[in-house]
């Protein structure tokens, strides 16, 4: 580093990127990329976006029939959440033991 090795390369200088997992706990984070990187945090997190989304534009709608659809859409995102934290326990129904399990005769 004091001979300049980093120096010119791209991003030199910058800020790093924020952290996608800064909502996590410390202690769970490596946890977390490991789940993400498996392509089982994504969908989870997605949803929690779109509950926040929905819930603010129920705050803002003035509109009767909007509001008695956002709030359909805010009670199917609720149940897809419960559904993915209720599977969070059950560690065997992850894609991997399903196939491992039909492997098996």
């Amino acid at each position: 580093m004091d001979n300049g090795a980093f120096e010119g390369l791209s991003g030199f200088g910058k800020p790093l990127p924020k952290d996608d997992a800064a909502h996590v706990p410390e202690e769970l984070r490596m946890g977390y990329r490991i789940m993400k990187n498996a392509g089982f945090a994504w969908e989870e997190t997605a949803l929690k976006k779109e509950l926040m989304t929905v819930k603010e534009l129920l705050k803002t709608s003035i509109d009767g029939e909007e509001k008695n659809s956002l709030s359909y859409v805010k009670k199917n995102k609720n149940v897809w959440m419960n559904l993915h934290q209720s599977a969070k326990c059950l560690h065997v129904q992850s894609p991997l033991f399903i196939e491992i399990g039909s492997t098996k005769n």
